[in-house]
Formats: structure tokens, C-alpha cells, sequence
């Protein structure tokens, strides 16, 4: 499969590939590790030829969600190791806004939670790993960043922990910066409080 992946690729001159996984070979876990075995000899060979290749994968969900089998393709711990094993450089999931089991068992796609029974943050502190070093591959290709930890509402007029640049933070966490406290409005890395890309609320001076 590796071989005729590589023939594509150097006949259409292609960067981004996407396999979509679904029918009989979602039971077939034998048919889909042996798909992604020869994806990463393909792109290594596009490394090592100066083409770098965007490989994704395809998986089916429903009204109610990802089906246990596609569950079973791309399990995220799992997709967190392999990726820090590998030096992938980018891994993210989404979304954010819905990690949390505020609706457990829910059978509607809700763009709030996630519809199963998790703690909160559950797949962020999974692919948190990735950026800090922390799982069995030595961590991925992003600059190694501590775990996040939410920091306590500041009392009495004290400033929350200073913002730090080599932090990533999830929604809620507050950090102080110029003088104010702020609360982070979704997960971010490197995002100045006040910046353009908005992901910071301003709570007023501390």
C-alpha cells in the first residue's frame, strides 16, 4: 500500500491526504493498523524526498455522536502517544467548548458537551501531554509547557499569577498582565492577554 500511496503522491503532486475509514474496515483492526503502518513509511518517505505530506483520517460519527468503532480507529490517548512518538508537530481535536460531560448519554450532537460521561478537560489534559513533554515519547514538536492548572479567583485585591508565554491555558484559567486580571475564554498558547486573537477576557484591575 506504502508503494502506491508514494505513486500518487509523485504523479499528482500532492500534500494532503485523507483516508476515509469506514464500512467493514472499522471491524477490521488488523486491515486499519496495517493502513496506518504503511502511512508512516509513506511520510517518512516524503520527508526524507523533501515532500512533506498532511495525512488525516476520516472517521464516521451520527446524529448521536462517533460510532464505538470509529471510537476504536482513533482512541485519543492513544493518537497523543503515537504523535509525541513520531515528532509530529501539530495534533489538536475539537472542539474545546464541548469537553465536559455536561450531557452524558445525550443522542443529539451538541456544540456544548460532549455527550459522554467525562471530566471536564478530559480530552484536553489527554493531548495536554503533547505540548509538555509529558507522555512516553518524549513529547511533540511544540515548545515543552507545564501542565495547566486552573489558577484560584483573586481575593481581597490581589493579582492572579502573572501570565506566563510558556503556559498553555484552558478556558477559565486567570492569569494578571498589565495591571488586570484576565480569564481565558478557550484553550490557547502564547496568546497575550489583550491580543489579537481575543482568547482572553478582561476582569478589570487587580
Amino acid at each position: 500500500m506504502a508503494a502506491q500511496v508514494e505513486a500518487v503522491v509523485t504523479t499528482l503532486n500532492v500534500t494532503h491526504l485523507d483516508f476515509d475509514i469506514e464500512s467493514n474496515e472499522l471491524t477490521n483492526s488488523a486491515d486499519y493498523n496495517l493502513t496506518a503502518q504503511a502511512l508512516a513509511q509513506v511520510r517518512s518517505w516524503g520527508n526524507a524526498n523533501g515532500t512533506p505530506l498532511t495525512i488525516s483520517y476520516t472517521i464516521p460519527v451520527l446524529p448521536t455522536g462517533l460510532t464505538q468503532s470509529g471510537v476504536s480507529v482513533l482512541d485519543a490517548s492513544t493518537v497523543e502517544s503515537y504523535a509525541a512518538q513520531q515528532g509530529i508537530a501539530l495534533l489538536s481535536f475539537w472542539s474545546e467548548g464541548r469537553d465536559n460531560g455536561g450531557c452524558p448519554g445525550q443522542t443529539s450532537a451538541s456544540s456544548t458537551c460532549s455527550g459522554l460521561s467525562q471530566s471536564t478537560g478530559a480530552f484536553t489534559q489527554a493531548f495536554q501531554a503533547f505540548t509538555s513533554g509529558g507522555s512516553s515519547g518524549g513529547g511533540g514538536g511544540g515548545t515543552p509547557t507545564p501542565t495547566p492548572t486552573p489558577t484560584p479567583s483573586p481575593t481581597g485585591g490581589s493579582c492572579a499569577a502573572t501570565w506566563n508565554n510558556a503556559t498553555a491555558y484552558i478556558s477559565g484559567n486567570q492569569v494578571s498582565y498589565d495591571g488586570d486580571d484576565w480569564t481565558a475564554n478557550q484553550w490557547n498558547y502564547d496568546q497575550v492577554p489583550g491580543g489579537a486573537a481575543g482568547a482572553w477576557n478582561n476582569d478589570g484591575p487587580c
